[in-house]
């Protein structure tokens, strides 16, 4: 009676429970719309005209972020004959429009869409016309609507920064960031890499700022209201992207390289540091122009560094531009030093400024080869094992990124070009770079390389040029190597595996990926013995006489194979094996 009276008892418990145990609310989801969206082949934009020359004369609201710009552009059509040509210009107010041929005006009409202005002249303009546009307008950079990237966080193009003065010691500075179409937004441009033009420049500034531009200061003139005038003249042609300016209560601190002007601007506190924080920089400049065999090419070489940097640094043709994480005093500099990133955007000098990428798909010859000028820094200055690691580091940084995309270096199907700062472009750009020279061999490749800055210098170009130029050198077919490595996706991963058959060691190199067999070559270290296999197969097997004394095995010694290995010579217990 009493176990029966618990039984009750027990299951009114479990009964009050669920009485009491509230239902879960419902959730309706929307129904997910799945559309795919068709791929759009990226075409180098049609040129219209040619700009020759742009003259620019600028002047700023520094509480209202405005830029007052007067610029005059010579240009001449290309072959076609023009009832219209376009300029990219974002965000302006246009005050006046004129363009004369010869001192003659010619009338115009014109569209605009707050990107792009359209002028119609009122008569034809032909291949041989040398025409001048001239634009008084203000630029707006705060109303720009493009987004930026993981790279480039912003695309204002032109920056005003604390100029209310809220943060007390952040100091009042002007500067501008153009990759990859942001320039626009401050002066009016064919706004495309593969446009080249040179380019002078009057900055007006209170006359107790410092100002910095691309080409030489040529003269200053102080006028009347406390302002100067800074006049700027870069006399070789450039791509619009690579215009800069640095304004600001900079110290400069100058050196010198082979008769040119090397200099450093820094706020007054780290000016004592300048030489330690850009340390290396004249060396750089000798060492590569020695190992290019091309001299560096611009008037004069500067760095400067800036509050509230939207990327990490920029390549600007003779002025290069860094956040404020480069600047630090010697004790900093004790743990973390620049060399990284000033050989890097130094290199970009001779790729990426002397020779430009002709459309963002081909962006590697820019940043793959300046990412390849960082490991020939290191290997230089702090020897093989440096290198070794910069090379490694580089081959994780790209494995890591793949496994959530891996698509070809070089393509033409994206759907915003900001997707090409990637580190496929960068890393992966760089490991193919340093595979091609060691497949037609050291020499071979920096000919092809010294080619290819002569006959492209101050020219765009694409992957094909460098191919072209590497093909002349060596007398080589490398389409199936430019095909594999720069158009193709994806890696080789490969087992890589090792057994003693009598009096010899059979090494075994398999692809395991699920994607179609690549075409490598294989290196590895047997004892001092260095052995490269040729793969194109499935498997690919190779014998070596078995020694007494049982040697390291070592896969990649030399860091030149792209992909990952699965390295199962740990599973040989009569073979000591490299983890």
């Amino acid at each position: 009676m009493l176990k029966r009276t618990h039984l009750i008892f027990i299951l009114f418990v479990l009964a009050s429970c669920a009485v009491k145990k509230e239902e879960p609310a419902r959730v309706t989801l929307q129904p997910i719309k799945i559309s795919a969206q068709p791929k759009v082949f990226r075409l180098q934009p049609n040129k219209e005209i040619d700009i020759l020359h742009t003259e620019l004369n600028v002047s700023f609201d520094w509480q209202k972020h405005l830029c007052y710009g007067e610029e005059e552009i010579t240009f001449t059509p290309y072959f076609y004959s023009l009832d219209s040509f376009s300029l990219d210009a974002k965000q302006f107010i246009f005050n006046k429009i004129t363009l004369t041929k010869n001192g003659e005006e010619i009338a115009l009409t014109k569209k605009y869409d707050d990107a792009v202005i359209t002028l119609f002249p009122v008569k034809k303009l032909n291949q041989f016309d040398t025409l001048k546009l001239f634009i008084n307008y203000t630029a707006q950079p705060d109303k720009a609507t493009a987004e930026g990237s993981q790279a480039i966080s912003d695309a204002k193009g032109l920056y005003f920064i604390n100029t209310e003065k809220k943060e007390p010691y952040k100091p009042m500075q002007i500067w501008t960031q153009g990759e990859t179409e942001s320039n626009s937004n401050w002066f009016a441009t064919v706004d495309k890499p593969h446009e080249k033009m040179t380019f002078h420049i009057n900055i007006t500034v209170p006359d107790s700022m410092t100002t910095l531009s691309n080409g030489l200061l040529k003269k200053s003139i102080k006028n009347t209201n406390n302002t100067r005038t800074d006049y700027w003249q870069m006399k070789q042609p450039m791509s619009a992207y690579l215009v800069m300016m640095a304004i600001g209560n900079f110290e400069k601190t100058t050196d010198e390289w082979r008769s040119k002007e090397v200099s450093y601007f820094l706020e007054p506190k780290y000016h004592p540091f300048a030489k330690n924080i850009f340390n290396h920089t004249t060396e750089m400049l000798e060492f590569y122009s020695n190992k290019l065999g091309v001299e560096y090419p611009w008037q004069k070489y500067a760095q400067v560094i800036v509050r509230d940097y939207v990327s990490g640094a920029m390549e600007n043709t003779s002025a290069t531009l860094h956040g404020e994480f480069v600047q630090k005093n010697d004790r900093e500099l004790i743990d973390n030093q620049n060399d990284g990133i000033i050989a890097h955007e130094l290199f970009h000098q001779w790729f990426g400024d002397l020779v430009t990428c002709e459309s963002w798909s081909h962006l590697t010859l820019n940043e793959g080869f300046a990412t390849f000028g960082e490991q020939l820094w290191f290997g230089y200055k702090y020897g093989e094992v440096a290198e070794l690691k910069h090379i490694h580091k580089s081959m994780r940084q790209y494995l890591s990124y793949s496994q959530r995309d891996d698509d070809p270096i070089v393509r033409f199907y994206y759907a915003d070009k900001e997707e090409m700062f990637n580190r496929i472009t960068y890393q992966k750009g760089a490991r193919v770079l340093n595979l091609l020279k060691f497949s037609i061999g050291e020499k071979a490749f920096y000919s092809a390389v010294k080619n290819y800055l002569e006959n492209y210098g101050y020219k765009a170009a694409e992957i094909e040029n460098f191919r072209q130029e590497a093909e002349k050198t060596t007398g080589q077919d490398l389409r199936y190597f430019f095909k594999q490595w720069f158009l193709r996706g994806g890696h080789p991963v490969v087992d890589f595996s090792t057994k003693i058959i009598g009096d010899d060691v059979e090494i075994s190199i398999t692809q395991t990926q699920q994607d179609s067999l690549f075409s490598f070559p294989f290196q590895f270290r047997y004892g001092s013995e260095y052995i490269t296999i040729e793969c194109s197969e499935k498997n690919t097997v190779y014998k070596i006489p078995n020694v007494a004394n049982q040697p390291h095995i070592y896969p990649d010694p030399n860091g030149i194979f792209i992909g990952e290995i699965n390295n199962k010579t740990t599973d040989d217990e009569n073979l000591l094996s490299y983890y």
